[in-house]
């Protein structure tokens, strides 16, 4: 005979990880993001440009996620700026950034 509690298990709990994960792909988010880049059109903005947005909804690192899903999509330009070198392995290498902007002739 099976306990009724092994027919009836709770879901895990959501993490806040689920949390932040679930609120930064959210439309009102991604709703945000874009008001930003519409009101800086002939900017090229990144991650850090978001630190107001990134704290007020608790969405830390995947900021970075949805901004490379909404480039995907095509409602933003892309470019990466490399710091010192272009390649890991050369010893003036320092990082890089990746850099967004609203696309020219965007109406979204």
């Amino acid at each position: 005979m099976v306990a009724q509690l092994e027919l009836f298990q709770r879901p895990p709990a959501r993490d806040s990880r689920d949390i932040a994960r679930e609120k930064a792909f959210s439309i009102e988010v991604e709703q945000e993001i874009l008001t930003v880049f519409s009101s800086r059109a002939e900017e090229w903005l990144s991650y850090s440009d978001f630190r107001e947005l990134i704290d007020k909804h608790k969405i830390h690192s995947w900021l970075g996620h949805v901004l490379h899903r909404i480039a995907r999509e095509g409602k933003l330009e892309t470019s990466r700026l490399y710091y010192g070198a272009e390649w890991p392995g050369d010893p003036d290498y320092r990082g890089f950034d990746d850099r967004y902007k609203w696309p020219e002739g965007n109406t979204k």
